[in-house]
């Protein structure tokens, strides 16, 4: 094994090795599935509109992938999951917040409920 010491650096192997690129932080993965209520809603049609731009303005504004993925056919309901990638936890918490505080900003519909989880 490599005796970081002889080469004078008073750090820990594994700094020393990430210096050197040979091992790179896990990348963190933060999810968040929201369902919403959008009550002014008498058709698909109406529903996809405002799906449409929600998912439009999350996307330009925040930089995460998002796409409806549940009760499609429900003209009233939608489960709506977005993805982000980074390398901290920190910041990959920050951005599911962010998403969800401006969702709960927005008239045209209610947040029901949301899970977030990081891996």
């Amino acid at each position: 094994m490599l005796n970081v010491l002889s080469y004078g650096f008073d750090i820990s192997f594994k700094v020393f090795l990430q210096r050197l690129y040979l091992i790179q932080e896990p990348m963190k993965i933060g999810n968040c599935v929201v369902e919403i209520y959008i009550p002014n809603t008498s058709t698909l049609k109406e529903k996809r509109s405002v799906i449409k731009g929600l998912k439009d303005r999350i996307h330009n504004k925040f930089n995460v992938s998002i796409s409806e993925i549940n009760k499609n056919d429900n003209h009233k309901h939608s489960t709506i999951a977005f993805v982000t990638v980074s390398n901290s936890s920190r910041y990959t918490d920050k951005i599911l917040a962010q998403v969800i505080k401006f969702m709960e900003k927005q008239k045209q519909f209610e947040i029901i409920s949301y899970n977030t989880e990081i891996f």
